[in-house]
């Protein structure tokens, strides 16, 4: 029964869904990240290399992650963008000549529906913007972090490892 529901669902509501979902575990690897580093800096008087070089490790596999999902990514971005400057053509191509058409109920509903179609697909990219962002302002935290736990501990250990 479940599978027959999933048939109902476009395939690109399916992959918009995934992608979101991918950059949601990328978000929470950051703040899972952050998190150990936070509770083993408390723990810790002083932080030796070994540890340094595993969030080293952590921070750089979380990236490269970053990087897969932005190149699954790029191609289906670059379709949404062309085809909602398309309809966006087409929207203000109706609504230069609205008048000049003959006004009919169908007339409207064409509007109607390329507008909502524009404003659809402009949100489907702002919130990936917004989610890509997010991962970035976790990246950010993370190394501002560890630059702050840098000048906390000792100056000779942690800033020669953290050149990440």
């Amino acid at each position: 029964m479940l599978l027959a529901g999933l048939q109902l669902i476009p395939r690109r509501f399916l992959e918009e869904a995934k992608v979101l979902m991918m950059f949601s575990v990328l978000q929470e690897s950051y703040a899972q990240i952050r998190y150990g580093i936070t509770t083993s800096a408390q723990k810790r008087t002083k932080i030796d290399a070994a540890v340094v070089q595993f969030w080293k490790r952590l921070i750089i596999y979380t990236r490269n992650q970053c990087n897969l999902v932005s190149k699954i990514q790029s191609r289906l971005e670059l379709v949404i963008s062309f085809s909602s400057m398309v309809v966006l053509t087409i929207l203000a191509f109706v609504l230069i000549n609205y008048t000049s058409l003959e006004s009919n109920g169908r007339n409207l509903g064409f509007l109607s529906l390329s507008f909502c179609f524009t404003i659809a697909l402009l949100l489907r990219l702002y919130t990936k913007c917004v989610m890509a962002e997010k991962i970035t302002l976790q990246e950010h935290k993370i190394s501002c972090f560890l630059c702050e736990l840098s000048s906390e501990s000792d100056p000779y250990d942690v800033p020669l490892q953290l050149q990440v």
